[in-house]
């Protein structure tokens, strides 16, 4: 099942990759969302949900309960701790945080909680397809 797991990932993960790299270096600060995020903004919430991958991960190889995730709040506060980190420094924390979380997919039992694999989802290969659809929309206004 880590397979198939890791399938979802990695092509999940190669989009959105590859829609990062057709942003001119000039345009990654200019607003992509409604909520007036940036790329840069984008990419610091992508690193910031694959470290909460993690945070379920050992969670769960510790017999406790998921967390209830304030995601607004979670949101809002780790926009406002990036807001002045530079771009570069961001995505390559978020390549050494996402290697993280593969190899700790790759170790995953086949008997996960179903609850556990949607948390993992939606945090990591639905929410980097979700972003990359936006990023694709932005980019061909």
């Amino acid at each position: 099942m880590a397979e198939r797991w890791l399938e979802l990932l990695d092509s999940a993960w190669a989009r959105w990759l590859e829609a990062l790299d057709l942003v001119d270096p000039f345009r990654r600060d200019e607003k992509v969302l409604d909520n007036n995020w940036s790329i840069k903004d984008l990419v610091a919430h992508s690193l910031f949900w694959d470290a909460e991958v993690l945070t379920d991960i050992q969670r769960w190889r510790h017999g406790r309960p998921p967390v209830s995730n304030d995601w607004q709040r979670m949101n809002d506060e780790n926009y406002a701790a990036h807001r002045d980190r530079p771009y570069d420094l961001i995505r390559v924390e978020m390549h050494l945080v996402h290697q993280i979380v593969r190899d700790a997919i790759a170790q995953l039992p086949a008997d996960l909680p179903a609850e556990l694999i949607e948390r993992i989802a939606v945090d990591t290969w639905d929410h980097y397809d979700e972003h990359t659809q936006q990023i694709e929309a932005w980019l061909a206004k």
